[in-house]
């Protein structure tokens, strides 16, 4: 009898023991995602970054004090692979350097460079809402679109 109370014992401090290292860890989808590491060190000025008005910029971000506006034509300037900014939601993002990290291979987002309904469109077909975060979180915000 009291060896059972033991294997019982044990296995709820085992249990418990893992639920607490998931809640500790933070275990979720959000923290799958290595951190954007290409605006830490940069300031807010060489970024063009700008604070939302109606959501708070990602954690990667630095947010400042004065507003860029980015003009549909000088969206449509960074067209290419290289050089990589999509409009969503009104404002700007630099997608560059997170294409070779696309799960769905750079080539199902360079048709869409440059552009902004047409990003948002094909981004919402293909992602629903499900992305959002992540696209705030691994893209460089460069400011509202004008």
């Amino acid at each position: 009898m009291n060896k059972n109370i033991g294997i019982v014992l044990l296995a709820i401090i085992i249990v418990n023991l893992v639920a607490w290292t998931v809640f500790l860890t933070g275990n979720n989808q959000q923290s799958s995602f290595p951190p954007n590491s290409n605006s830490q060190n940069s300031s807010p000025q060489s970024q063009g970054q700008v604070p939302s008005s109606n959501n708070q910029p990602p954690t990667n971000q630095n947010p400042s004090s004065f507003t860029t506006s980015i003009s549909l034509t000088e969206l449509g300037k960074h067209n290419k692979q290289s050089d990589c900014w999509v409009g969503f939601e009104g404002k700007a993002y630099d997608l560059t350097d997170w294409l070779p990290e696309h799960p769905g291979s750079a080539s199902a987002i360079v048709p869409y460079c440059g552009k902004s309904t047409a990003f948002e469109k094909a981004f919402s077909d293909q992602h629903g809402n499900s992305q959002v975060n992540r696209l705030l979180r691994e893209t460089t915000y460069k400011g509202a679109l004008a």
